[in-house]
């Protein structure tokens, strides 16, 4: 594409020939080199492992580094430096909050508040008690 621009033949012509417009021939790459970036990234990510890309982002650029957060996220995404989701602790459950069954009448009661309302709109609330041995 070039050489025949090169030669002497008009842009235009040349862009028509090889299929492609005129913008994309005066295209010039801006891509920078983000070694020293990458770097940065990485010692932040090994003094604080549990720090995810938009934490390092602010630190970068708290540094100084022009940094764009896509760009941070892109280069997070690319080195793999996703974050593994955290465990959930369990529950130790005592005795006393386990529910107990109804063994007779009046033995086990539940309650729940529920909420309604009236043809007019009103609000209402309504309590509602129920005996769990005789409920079924």
């Amino acid at each position: 594409m070039r050489a025949l621009v090169d030669h002497g033949l008009p842009i235009t012509r040349a862009c028509r020939a090889a299929g492609i417009s005129r913008s994309s021939f005066h295209y010039a790459s801006r891509k920078t080199d983000d070694v020293e970036l990458i770097e940065r990234i990485k010692e932040i990510r090994e003094k604080k492992p549990r720090w995810g890309y938009k934490r390092v982002h602010a630190k970068l650029r708290k540094e100084g580094f022009p940094v764009n957060h896509k760009r941070t996220e892109r280069i997070w995404r690319d080195y793999g430096f996703t974050l593994s989701a955290r465990r959930r602790r369990k529950k130790v459950r005592t005795g006393e909050t386990v529910p107990e069954a109804a063994t007779a009448p009046n033995h086990v009661w539940t309650y729940d508040f529920m909420f309604d309302a009236t043809f007019g709109g009103r609000r209402m609330k309504v309590l509602t008690v129920i005996d769990e041995s005789t409920y079924r």
